[in-house]
């Protein structure tokens, strides 16, 4: 095969040949002149093997055009570079994410399965919002027999209101009596064997709120959780003392 050769006058892609520059490292360069005017020095080789199509006016508008034909899924993508753990070198490109993705319905999002992995093929997913909330670390997270669960699904699942679960591993319940898949033995007193604090405590704990006292202050005095001081508060446990 014969050596091709560039002469001024030729077209590659948006690049049009003017004249020889120069020769850097026995590598030729040449001047050309892209469609939207602009002129730039272009190595022979990136013209010969399409490496270099424009100045780079081609791939705005390519982005142009993908902003206007995907705009949630292209606000997606743009969001990934912003994000701790950033994107895949093959993901630089909105086409081949759209091509490895594809386009997902209105109502889906996309998570990563690992969060400490960067966003790629392998470890992103289109999934409901409602998922997305369930997996965030701020979540309670239970665990019954070899099921584990957040407190707002197992609700779903047992068909208990979130705070009653929620009020009951308060007071000392264990996880299965807290789901019901365990009958709870009834006991004597105010609440259970396992109350710590006495009806005056209780009245001491909301005089300490009614001053502006903070609930871990008075969490760690009593030896209470700051959610047994809420509840106490909100008169969910106790309501019995005024």
């Amino acid at each position: 095969m014969g050596k091709i050769i560039i002469k001024p006058g030729d077209k590659f892609n948006k690049w049009t040949v003017i004249d020889f520059a120069f020769t850097k490292k026995n590598f030729p360069h040449w001047k050309c002149r892209c469609q939207c005017g602009k002129i730039r020095n272009v190595l022979s080789y990136n013209l010969l093997t399409n490496k270099s199509k424009s100045c780079g006016c081609l791939r705005q508008e390519q982005i142009s055009i993908f902003r206007k034909r995907y705009p949630k899924i292209y606000s997606k993508w743009c969001n990934m570079a912003k994000r701790k753990m950033g994107r895949c070198e093959r993901w630089t490109k909105f086409e081949n994410f759209l091509m490895d993705m594809g386009i997902p319905d209105d109502k889906l999002v996309l998570s990563k399965v690992d969060q400490n992995k960067e966003f790629c093929k392998e470890n992103c997913k289109w999934v409901t919002r409602k998922t997305v909330s369930r997996n965030t670390p701020q979540n309670v997270f239970l665990q019954y027999g070899n099921r584990k669960k957040c407190l707002s699904e197992w609700s779903e699942i047992t068909g208990i209101n979130f705070h009653t679960i929620y009020s009951r591993l308060s007071m000392g319940w264990n996880v299965g009596e807290a789901l019901g898949f365990k009958k709870r033995k009834k006991t004597f007193g105010p609440r259970d064997k396992l109350t710590k604090i006495k009806p005056e405590d209780v009245k001491k704990i909301r005089q300490l709120l009614q001053r502006g006292v903070k609930a871990k202050t008075i969490a760690d005095r009593f030896g209470i959780s700051d959610s047994n001081v809420y509840s106490i508060a909100h008169r969910k446990t106790w309501n019995h003392v005024k």
